[in-house]
């Protein structure tokens, strides 16, 4: 229990956690409120200028992508992913209650709280275009997938490996990178393919580092994000592991 509220509180609030279900999961609450906000919101969104003079021409749109309007074939299909999206949700948890997922704890001592960093859409959008104009010609084996997987798993967890005072500084980040994918020949079938991965990842942040000295680190800002939990362990989580219980709400972006 957070040490952030009153033990008269926390105990008050522990005891209403005791009930006769079993520990499980149980899914994903307000769902069909959900569904049905996000209905409403999609058949009543509009991109067009807020405070547009009413003397002025409205312009006619040939289809509703382009007035920016969605259409009822863009609401279904967003809504049936949405409902996918909720049934595999509830096969995980079965699935996860099955395993008793929440029996397997993580050591303490196998995570951290640290200062967390990274970027934003303008940040990521930038490395992404230049990996789009600028791997091709220096690796046309390095596909878009090991393009976003190094953005992603690689370059991100780099940034947070940066001492606090130099983590703001992404060239700090892919110089790292550039040195730690610095291999050898390896023999084995298995130790080349994940050679040949990881001689990637240096390839695309040599490029990335480059195009930052290029055009300064002002343009690729890396944003503190707060306190976060980070996995010390060198052999990762195991899956199907719960990391901590949490008491509260989670709500979707457009909640």
């Amino acid at each position: 229990m957070t040490t952030t509220i009153p033990e008269s509180a926390a105990s008050r609030v522990a005891a209403l956690l005791e009930t006769s279900l079993c520990d499980g999961f149980f899914g994903q609450a307000y769902s069909f409120d959900d569904n049905k906000l996000t209905e409403e919101w999609m058949t009543g969104f509009s991109v067009e200028s807020v405070g547009a003079k009413e003397s002025e021409t409205k312009r006619v749109y040939s289809s509703p992508h382009e007035s920016g309007v969605l259409g009822e074939d863009d609401v279904r299909r967003t809504l049936i992913e949405c409902y996918l999206d909720i049934l595999v949700w509830k096969v995980q948890d079965r699935v996860c209650s099955d395993l008793k997922v929440l029996d397997h704890i993580i050591p303490a001592e196998d995570l951290r709280e640290i200062p967390v960093w990274g970027m934003d859409s303008n940040t990521r959008h930038k490395l992404q275009s230049i990996m789009k104009e600028r791997i091709p010609d220096v690796d046309n084996t390095i596909d878009v997938k090991t393009q976003s997987l190094f953005l992603e798993q690689i370059l991100l967890p780099a940034i947070n490996c940066q001492d606090p005072t130099k983590a703001y500084d992404i060239k700090n980040s892919l110089q790292y990178l550039i040195e730690k994918y610095s291999h050898t020949e390896a023999s084995t079938g298995a130790e080349k393919r994940k050679v040949k991965l990881e001689s990637q990842y240096g390839t695309i942040a040599s490029v990335l580092l480059c195009a930052v000295k290029e055009y300064g680190i002002e343009q690729f800002p890396i944003h503190p994000k707060g306190t976060g939990v980070v996995c010390v362990n060198a052999t990762g989580i195991p899956p199907h592991s719960t990391i901590t219980q949490y008491l509260g709400e989670l709500y979707p972006p457009y909640r």
